[in-house]
């Protein structure tokens, strides 16, 4: 089973950042206390307990060989994801034209052993129509935000984002049309729904210059999807750290030649802004927040209000040194949990078999509440979601390709 996360570099172009095994071992989480200014840092111990499978539960459909981004999950364990099936999987399908985001969302129904599939609809005359990203409410609401590109009479491009809200039964509900943040050229990359029906988007930033940078944005848009106010996420972001010859970004040719130390890989993946907003991880609140984890090294968790404002943000520390956060997810009512894995960066001396390990944290203060050591015995399947009694569910295949999902649970 694979895992891929995407890197999106403006609307058209992907970019697989790495297929990750799920290989697991211990690891211990300490979260670091700070100051009274900007972000709070918990501190706690938690011992290390491992997960015992409690239920396996089939399903006729054929099961996933490889997930692509983030799994969404609704408060009653059902599961949603984008993955790949058979022999073809998304590897070859992103060499064709965002073939990665034309698959459709699956909900994996745990209860009713159902598989509901919620395709990309067709959108005017655009020729090239893909889903950007995904959301779902706690009242098991998607909505999927979908990028829209076609060549005008001109020969110029124009391109257009649309946010879809689909039915239960994987037909579509309704549509709004992104407006444009005032004097910007947006282009949305992530999406966040609240619980009063407007949007958490955010993306990259066009520059007016030809060869500036790509900057990046983050916004409240409402229930219309017209702009309403921005919000200061991309914090976590960090300039490059000076070399050793003391000047920030330069290098002798002794350090430009040698291969990065694993910290100073890890790290680099922090100092883009545009790389923090293609690999956002959020979810939709209970509470009526949307949740937001940023950064690889120093992850920051930020609850974001509907009013356009960040109403608490943690600053955590990943559990040992080479994991990375890939999948986060409510637990429940007042938690939420965080999968850490190893994502390859050609770090010298790295390990390519580190395995990664789960952490509960409390919403309310990001409180260090439970450390899981998931049992390699897992095989081929990745940690999903969590049912409201606190049991993990993870999605996967059986070994004649059938869809599974997996009841894990702390062993007592």
């Amino acid at each position: 089973m694979r895992r891929f996360s995407a890197i999106i570099a403006g609307f058209g172009l992907a970019v697989l950042l790495s297929s990750l095994f799920l290989l697991f071992q211990p690891g211990a989480a300490q979260e670091e206390p700070g100051s009274s200014m900007g972000p709070q840092y918990s501190a706690a111990q938690a011992q290390v307990i491992d997960l015992r499978q409690t239920e396996t539960i089939n399903f006729p459909a054929p099961g996933p060989n490889e997930i692509a981004g983030e799994i969404k999950c609704s408060p009653d364990g059902d599961i949603y994801a984008v993955y790949s099936q058979g022999t073809s999987g998304l590897l070859i399908q992103a060499g064709q034209p965002r073939g990665i985001f034309r698959r459709p969302v699956s909900k994996v129904s745990p209860s009713s052993r159902t598989v509901t599939e919620f395709p990309i609809p067709a959108i005017g005359n655009y020729q090239e129509v893909s889903r950007e990203d995904f959301d779902v409410r706690p009242d098991d609401t998607l909505y999927a935000l979908i990028g829209a590109t076609r060549q005008a009479l001109d020969k110029k491009i124009e391109r257009a984002w649309y946010i879809v809200k689909y039915n239960d039964d994987g037909t579509e509900d309704s549509r709004v049309r992104v407006g444009e943040q005032p004097g910007k050229h947006t282009q949305p990359i992530r999406i966040g729904v609240f619980g009063d029906g407007s949007f958490l988007l955010s993306g990259t930033i066009v520059p007016e210059e030809k060869h500036a940078q790509l900057g990046s944005f983050s916004a409240i848009f409402g229930r219309d999807g017209e702009f309403e106010s921005p919000i200061g996420l991309f914090r976590a972001a960090k300039p490059a750290p000076p070399s050793e010859s003391g000047k920030p970004g330069s290098a002798s040719r002794e350090e430009s030649q040698r291969p990065p130390t694993l910290p100073e890989a890890m790290a680099k993946l922090d100092t883009s802004a545009v790389s923090l907003a293609s690999n956002t991880l959020e979810f939709s609140s209970q509470d009526g927040n949307v949740y937001v984890l940023q950064g690889h090294v120093r992850p920051h968790l930020y609850v974001v209000s509907p009013a356009g404002y960040v109403a608490r943000e943690y600053g955590l520390k990943p559990p040992e040194e080479g994991l990375a956060p890939i999948q986060m997810a409510p637990v429940g009512a007042g938690y939420l949990f965080i999968e850490y894995e190893h994502i390859p960066t050609g770090a010298a001396g790295e390990d390519l078999h580190q395995r990664g390990v789960i952490t509960v944290l409390s919403s309310d203060n990001g409180q260090v509440a439970g450390v899981y050591r998931v049992p390699s015995s897992a095989g081929f399947a990745v940690p999903a979601c969590a049912d409201s009694t606190g049991s993990f569910l993870f999605l996967g295949s059986s070994k004649d390709g059938h869809l599974q999902v997996l009841r894990y649970a702390p062993a007592a």
